[in-house]
């Protein structure tokens, strides 16, 4: 199991369900079992699946907010969809924060907006109206921290169809198109299929 989940930091593929099986590994059932022995078919079948990545002299940064709010294990409980949704915004506003830092200590800037796509039309309007309601007073501290760094140009909300929510592939269980879809958008190739350009 350890070596799945060294995996997922090169196959984000195998992310979800790798994360999902990593909360049973002190008391594993056969049916966990069952499905890591799926994980290691698929990637049998796929050994040369990989990033390709491309020098060019444009750099940008893209973000993606979801959460699944039935499955998805959180620090707070969220009363609604919409909460979760508004929570994974803030969280995904901090990681961008914190990338931004790192880039910025290799010379590496120049990447604001930060475009942060999130499916979920409610929280996007929650994020750009100043207006607090009853039913948002209790998310105040995450609100002010999203909107701050709206206002500030750091990331702009995004409205993505939940159809092309590529992070999809970290927080739900995929049938096999949409999974090949997203593998495609997070720009995972045949390693072996990808031409070589400049020597490199």
């Amino acid at each position: 199991m350890g070596k799945l989940i060294y995996l997922t930091n090169t196959r984000p593929d195998i992310s979800y369900v790798v994360h999902c099986l990593s909360q049973f590994m002190h008391s594993p059932l056969k049916s966990h079992l069952k499905t890591a022995f799926k994980i290691l078919r698929y990637l049998k079948g796929c050994t040369d699946l990989g990033i390709h990545i491309i020098k060019t002299c444009r750099m940008f940064l893209i973000a993606f907010s979801d959460a699944d709010w039935a499955n998805q294990k959180q620090n707070t409980l969220s009363k609604s969809s919409t909460e979760a949704e508004y929570r994974a915004l803030a969280s995904v506003t901090s990681e961008v924060i914190w990338i931004l830092k790192i880039l910025k200590d290799i010379k590496i800037e120049n990447l604001l907006p930060v475009n942060l796509h999130c499916d979920c039309n409610v929280a996007i309007k929650i994020a750009a109206n100043s207006v607090f309601h009853k039913r948002t007073k209790h998310l105040e501290i995450d609100l002010h921290f999203v909107r701050e760094h709206i206002l500030k140009g750091v990331v702009k909300t995004v409205k993505e169809d939940s159809a092309n929510q590529i992070a999809d592939i970290f927080t739900k269980g995929l049938d096999t198109f949409q999974l090949k879809g997203f593998v495609e958008k997070l720009g995972l190739f045949d390693i072996f299929q990808v031409e070589i350009k400049g020597g490199y």
